[in-house]
């Protein structure tokens, strides 16, 4: 049983969040079954109330709770990055974060999203899929849109950085809008891809299992099934 840890900005990656949810989990738990195991997905925006994103407390125990969090996770990392940079919280806050000294990664001044990434692909060397989004339509909603000149830049540093590190595996998709209203055919194909890859990142833990004689696999299904009753009791 492992958590894999999704990284996004927030309001522009609600679809490919929902997916992650409603079709990708229900989709590789489909087969991690057949081979004890199970996968959750810790994306803490699910969680996050952002009405509370301008009280200093609220937003360094949301960076706290995000490096702790990755910590906790098992590798690969799901990342997704479209136009958006984020969020940027005070650098003060960041300063104040329990992280902050070992971060060494330049962290004042980054967005939530981005200090995420950074921390666990390059800090604690986390494989990771990321995909990469490309909008393809007209009329486009500001809400995909990248918020200045400024992000643009800090954006484009931290894709080029992205794509130079081994242990990151990068996706490029293409995500159609008419009339701000998003294709689900490549919401569909993007949740493929990624059960693909989860599969195949799954792989040697699942072979493991596959080889274990039928008593201790029946040994390792039982308590399987207890890591998750007791999850759901939390």
């Amino acid at each position: 049983m492992r958590t894999i840890f999704v990284s996004s900005t927030f309001k522009d990656m609600q679809a490919e969040r929902d997916a992650i949810r409603d079709i990708v989990a229900p989709g590789i738990n489909e087969k991690a079954y057949q081979h004890g195991d199970r996968i959750d997905f810790c994306d803490l925006r699910w969680g996050v109330n952002t009405q509370e994103m301008d009280s200093d407390s609220s937003a360094k125990r949301v960076l706290d709770v995000c490096f702790h969090e990755i910590d906790r996770s098992s590798p690969p990392m799901i990342i997704f990055l479209g136009d958006r940079y984020g969020w940027i919280p005070d650098s003060a806050i960041v300063s104040e974060t329990e992280v902050y000294q070992e971060l060494q990664l330049e962290a004042l001044e980054k967005s939530v999203t981005a200090l995420e990434i950074e921390y666990g692909t390059i800090l604690r060397k986390r494989k990771a899929f990321v995909y990469m989004r490309r909008i393809i339509g007209d009329n486009i909603p500001s809400i995909y849109l990248v918020e200045s000149d400024r992000n643009r830049a800090r954006l484009d540093a931290l894709k080029a950085r992205i794509k130079e590190l081994p242990n990151c595996v990068v996706t490029f998709y293409d995500l159609h809008i008419n009339v701000g209203v998003i294709d689900k055919e490549d919401i569909v194909s993007l949740s493929d891809k990624i059960i693909r890859d989860l599969e195949s990142a799954c792989s040697s833990y699942w072979a493991e299992y596959d080889n274990l004689s039928p008593f201790d696999r029946e040994i390792s299904h039982q308590w399987l099934k207890i890591q998750v009753m007791l999850k759901m009791q939390r």
